[in-house]
């Protein structure tokens, strides 16, 4: 497996892009397979 450096603003820049066109994400954990993210996109 490859060593990947990350900075961890991906999700943060997906929060930000998201709210501008009003919307909305949500986080939900989904134990022991990972984590569920619904983004709700508004007309």
């Amino acid at each position: 497996m490859q060593d990947v450096s990350q900075i961890g603003l991906g999700l943060a820049f997906c929060k930000m892009a998201i709210e501008a066109h009003h919307s909305t994400i949500t986080v939900e954990d989904n134990h022991p397979k990972g984590t569920i993210f619904t983004v709700l996109l508004k007309d």
